[in-house]
């Protein structure tokens, strides 16, 4: 396609004649077109004349985003005047990318969608003319960015977007349109950030301030300079930035505390590495830019140095003289914001280690804190906060600024500029794929740590693992291996042996578990499904309710599922819910003031865990419904209000309900179909469970009572067990099929089920065991072969 300079000539006239310019040059191009055979895409015209046809009617304009005809003539001069202007004589998809890739902005994005140069060859893509719908789409793209210009960039994205034969590149990389906007998004942000920091200086220089020399007005601060950082200094002169994605909030309510009029101070209150120290960057940021309130407008923010504070200290003493010169100091200088990191340690309490050597500072910090010429910040964490709230003045003199995590989205954003770092430090280059799944990943599988730590960490783990194999470039599968290591649970895409273990679970589960097909069936599904990657929204990985009598293989059921998704039978937790009928039972799971709750606490320190839950109809209705809020969000809140995450357990309920109905089923022939909806109808009348609950879970599991013959595999389990416990000794053990069966006979009670055989066993046959060895009857190459009446 090659584009006229008749497109300037229009641009111009349109300049200086305005939108009556339409009808005045409509006939020229188009006899231009005509008569002197010029190349000209009518296409390109028409939605050019009708940009300014159609604005002579517009009450409202447009915002920016939209394709108005200034955004459109702007873009396209710069663009004519660009080296870029060749690339409008290219004539195919193929020899565009080709000729692009390596320009800096192209590449850019290239790399972050993991495409190569060699693309074309590689997949085998035919090439397509391309024409001035292409165009098109460059100039749409940068409009919605509200870019200034067009670039390499722009261009490429572009073409992802518009040729045909790129919907296979999509599929071959697993990519989305909506990844290769946020990438051109990405790199138009940086791209604007290297113009704002080019000009920044001039700003700062012609800013018309609101008094005399107001930023100099200070007094002399020697300790203090000593035992504290300036953090206003960062970003003196423009010449350092940081982005604060989602955090205004939370900057304008610390702005609001600090131009009260009295008890001007604020504590940033969230977890461990949820940004609370970038939040007061952020302020610093917006001081140095004067965009802060009239009050706060000369300021200077120091963060104060508790290191330093305790280095070389004879003693107490001498911490508390140390820390009374530099709070005079600091308000004697009277435009001075004292930060103080993890504020919490300069307060004693009796059940805290304090960092400053067990002096108690709340008696020297509560005058200066009332002190209108000394604003100071400080940073807690919920439970550290719970101690300054006890004390009524301390609350009153430090206004709460709560810190939440960051959106998936804006913790994204910070890890787009965090990758810089990490690809720089590690030599290797970061997908933007690699930053989805790992924002992804970590808000789903690490609970200990929030957004956005959790992702820079878990993105940083990935690049040293990366790097110690010498891999350049960081992918998805990598990320997911790192976590796979670290948690012991898959995360990625099934494949291989876990492959066909999913696909085979019944028989995987059937070498623990006699009989009940019809349970297995539904347990196998439910969980093929989740490991599918099917949604699930926020619900926990799998849920159900089994149902029927005492010993028939609920709890092995929940154990061999424990070993085979979480690698262990230790990853099962196991509440006895019997002990929970009275409302203490309430404080006794979630907490209370005194102690941790049993239930909220294990979650929390094994999060990949399968919950049992025995004789669950048996508990305080009002703790049943605590599980209408697990079961359908994943999540609880604890006594402290900590929200405890759940999705990533197997919560298994279990029931002895209506075990004696289905006794009577199984010995009047009901159908299974017909029985299942008789026990759930039960469930519901006898109120033990109310619809919505019952709702919520996965499945409805039925349990049947065990015939002799499923019996008696469930001792030939058992003894299997026993015979590999004496395989290292070199014993083997046999036991002859009528004692097998005599073992089934007396173990098995229609009431307990087999809950009997395993102390059985032990009574006939592991205290013979016992004894023989002992005598020395027994010894390595030994054969002991039990019969019917030895037992």
């Amino acid at each position: 396609m090659n584009i006229p300079s008749s497109y300037l000539t229009y641009l111009v006239i349109y300049k200086v004649f305005g939108h009556k310019a339409w009808f005045l040059i409509t006939p020229i191009l188009l006899l231009g077109s005509v008569y002197l055979r010029l190349y000209f895409p009518t296409g390109f015209l028409l939605l050019l004349l009708s940009f300014n046809f159609f604005a002579r009617f517009k009450v409202n304009p447009q915002p920016k985003e939209s394709l108005s005809e200034i955004d459109f003539s702007r873009l396209y001069l710069a663009f004519e005047q660009s080296s870029l202007f060749a690339i409008s004589k290219t004539r195919t998809t193929q020899e565009i990318y080709e000729k692009i890739y390596d320009l800096k902005e192209a590449r850019f994005i290239a790399i972050r969608l993991g495409l190569p140069r060699t693309l074309y060859k590689d997949l085998f893509l035919k090439s397509q003319e391309v024409n001035e719908d292409y165009y098109k789409s460059v100039f749409k793209l940068a409009t919605k960015l509200n870019d200034p210009y067009i670039h390499a960039g722009h261009l490429f994205a572009a073409l992802i977007l518009w040729a045909k034969e790129m919907q296979i590149v999509l599929r071959a990389f697993d990519l989305k349109p909506e990844d290769i906007e946020n990438v051109a998004y990405w790199q138009s942000r940086i791209l604007k950030e290297e113009i704002l920091l080019k000009t920044a200086w001039q700003r700062v220089k012609i800013h018309a301030g609101g008094g005399l020399a107001l930023e100099w007005s200070t007094a002399a601060t020697y300790i203090l300079d000593q035992l504290s950082y300036d953090i206003s200094r960062l970003f003196e002169e423009g010449r350092f930035r940081i982005h604060l994605y989602g955090r205004n909030r939370e900057i304008e309510r610390l702005e609001e505390a600090l131009a009260k009029s009295s008890g001007a101070n604020a504590v940033l209150v969230g977890e461990e590495g949820v940004g609370k120290r970038t939040i007061v960057l952020g302020l610093a940021q917006k001081i140095a830019q004067h965009k802060t309130l009239p009050s706060l407008e000369y300021k200077r923010i120091r963060e104060l140095n508790v290191s330093a504070l305790l280095a070389g200290a004879s003693g107490p003493r001498e911490v508390e003289a140390r820390l009374i010169r530099v709070f005079n100091e600091a308000a004697r200088a009277g435009n001075l914001i004292l930060f103080v990191d993890n504020i919490i340690s300069l307060f004693a309490d009796s059940n805290k280690e304090l960092a400053l050597g067990k002096v108690n500072a709340s008696e020297i910090l509560i005058p200066y804190l009332k002190n209108s010429a000394l604003h100071i910040v400080g940073t807690a964490t919920p439970e550290d906060y719970r101690l300054l709230e006890n004390n009524a003045l301390l609350r009153g003199l430090l206004q709460k600024v709560e810190v939440e995590k960051p959106s998936l989205r804006d913790a994204l954003l910070i890890l787009e500029e965090m990758c810089f770092y990490i690809e720089s430090k590690h030599r290797l280059a970061i997908s933007y794929k690699a930053l989805v799944r790992a924002v992804e990943l970590a808000d789903r599988y690490i609970h200990d740590i929030p957004l956005p730590e959790s992702a820079i960490d878990l993105l940083e783990e990935a690049a040293i693992e990366a790097s110690s194999q010498k891999i350049t470039f960081l992918t998805v599968k990598m990320v997911e291996s790192v976590l796979e290591k670290k948690i012991k649970v898959k995360v990625g895409a099934a494949a291989g042996e876990e492959r066909e273990k999913l696909l085979n679970l019944e028989s995987y589960l059937h070498q623990r578990i006699v009989g009940q097909h019809e349970a297995i069936r539904a347990v196998a599904n439910a969980m093929r499904r989740a490991r599918a990657g099917l949604e699930r929204g926020d619900k926990p990985i799998g849920s159900f309710l089994f149902v029927g009598p005492t010993g028939v293989g609920k709890t092995e059921t929940a154990k061999a599922l424990a070993e085979f998704y979480f690698g262990s039978e230790e990853a099962m937790v196991r509440l006895d819910m019997s002990e929970y009928q009275t409302p203490e039972g309430v404080a006794r799971l979630i907490g209370s003031e005194s102690t941790p709750g049993l239930l909220t606490e294990a979650v929390r320190k094994k999060p990949f865990t399968l919950l049992l839950l025995d004789e669950f109809e048996k508990c305080y209705p009002s703790i049943r419904d605590l599980f209408l809020q697990v079961l359908d969000d994943g999540r609880l809140t604890d006594y402290q209000g900590r929200l405890i995450d759940f999705r990533n357990t197997i919560i298994i309920a279990t029931s002895n309900a209506g075990a004696e109905k289905i006794r009577e089923a199984i010995l009047s022939n009901k159908s299974f179909l017909e029985l299942k909806k008789e026990i759930i109808d039960l469930l519901l009348a006898t109120r033990a469970f109310k619809p919505e609950l019952l709702n919520r879970f996965d499945e409805v599991i039925l349990f049947l009572p065990l015939t002799l013959e499923e019996v008696k595999e469930v001792v030939r389990l058992m003894l299997k067990k026993l015979e590999d416990s004496l395989r290292d000794r070199e014993i083997t053990l046999k036991l002859t099929e009528p004692a097998v069966e005599k073992l089934a006979r007396e173990g098995y009670d229609p009431t307990m089920g087999a809950r009997n055989l395993e102390r059985l066993l032990k009574a006939k046959v592991e205290d013979l065991l016992a004894r023989k060895i002992l005598a020395g009857e027994l010894s390595k190459g030994s054969t002991l072969i039990i019969d019917e009446d030895m037992v």
